[in-house]
């Protein structure tokens, strides 16, 4: 007996998944414009159980259109990094709500 698929429910059962899992994902984000001159912690890509997970602080120099950040990791050098490596570094360690 041959099944028949009925794509169209499948496509809205998938979509409900996905609009589910962003919803989920997007609940723990805030935004955040970052400003050039403003100071960020880098996050490193790989970590040791007791070592630092984050480097820096380091200036933004521009911000761009595509959810990235160009920072001056030291005088004239510069490194184009994705946003969600990247938090707001404040000397007190308060994080922005």
């Amino acid at each position: 007996v041959p099944l028949q698929a009925d794509l169209r429910a499948i496509r809205a059962r998938r979509q409900l998944r996905v609009d589910a899992d962003l919803r989920r994902a997007n609940a723990r984000r805030y935004d955040f414009d970052y400003q050039p001159g403003q100071s960020v912690l880098l996050k490193r890509p790989e970590f040791t159980k007791l070592g630092e997970r984050w480097d820096g602080p380091y200036q933004v120099k521009r911000s761009h259109v595509n959810g990235t950040l160009t920072l001056e990791l030291r005088p004239g050098l510069t490194k184009r990094v994705n946003i969600r490596r990247l938090k707001p570094f404040t000397p007190d360690g308060f994080r922005p709500p």
